[in-house]
């Protein structure tokens, strides 16, 4: 018997919580036992393998942004929403203009815009269809979500909607829930904030937001939220799978990738 794409996505997505816990396991094994923090835990449990060395090669590694990937803003009924990678990417036709898509637009439209690998980008996906999406089309909004199949009373709100089932508190530039008036504009202070570890530096070419940066950042932005959000959220997804990935994604996914750098 022919399994349906839902059932197989569903078994993707519980093969990969499995995988998860065995090292989550191992994590908070030896944070008991040293008290460490997850950092070093995370540093224990997964020891360095060597430094890789990649080419950088133009013709792999060029995004196209002319032709039918040129920019172009959203038009009236389009969706954008609190990911600004999904909003690129739909500007730019790597998932629809409108911003609605299936699991495997996103899967292809984040591998070729930002290398994202197939496992990390299908659970993702899967991830977002069962907090804010349409469970028969297998598709979600990257902003809201009225106009699915199902209709908005049985359909989910899109990732929009989805704030503390898949958004998080915490964003490096979006605001909490609670704390503003919507969840999905970007928060100048929050940016400003950000942009200033590096204003000191002089010479361009040495502004690095690394992964030491981007953590300190994020340490300072949950104490904000803990003070000023009096429903702070950190779930079991929101907190420890997406709110971190969201301060990784800047440094892995969109950094200077020239040939210089």
């Amino acid at each position: 018997m022919k399994s349906s794409p839902l059932v197989l996505s569903l078994l993707v997505l519980v093969e990969n919580a499995m995988a998860v816990c065995p090292m989550a396991n191992k994590m908070l094994k030896i944070r008991n036992t040293n008290n460490s923090s997850l950092a070093d835990a995370y540093r224990s449990a997964h020891p360095p393998a060597g430094e890789r060395s990649v080419r950088f090669d133009a013709a792999l590694q060029h995004v196209s942004t002319t032709g039918q990937h040129s920019f172009a803003p959203p038009g009236p009924g389009d969706f954008r929403g609190p990911c600004p990678g999904l909003n690129a990417m739909a500007n730019h036709g790597y998932i629809p203009r409108k911003g609605i898509a299936t699991i495997e637009e996103f899967v292809q439209g984040t591998y070729e815009v930002f290398g994202m690998g197939g496992d990390l980008a299908l659970l993702l996906s899967i991830i977002g269809v069962q907090m804010g999406g349409d469970i028969l089309s297998l598709s979600f909004s990257i902003g809201k979500g009225e106009n699915f199949i199902l209709g908005p009373l049985l359909s989910g709100n899109g990732l929009t909607g989805s704030h503390n089932k898949y958004e998080a508190d915490v964003s490096p530039t979006r605001g909490d829930l609670f704390e503003y008036d919507n969840n999905h504009d970007v928060q100048m202070s929050q940016f400003l904030q950000l942009y200033n570890l590096q204003s000191h530096v002089s010479d361009p070419s040495q502004v690095n937001y690394d992964i030491d940066i981007l953590t300190a950042f994020r340490l300072s932005r949950f104490q904000q939220s803990i003070a000023n959000n009096p429903y702070f959220f950190n779930g079991p997804i929101t907190g420890v799978i997406v709110q971190p990935a969201a301060y990784q994604f800047i440094f892995r996914f969109m950094a200077n990738k020239s040939e210089e750098y």
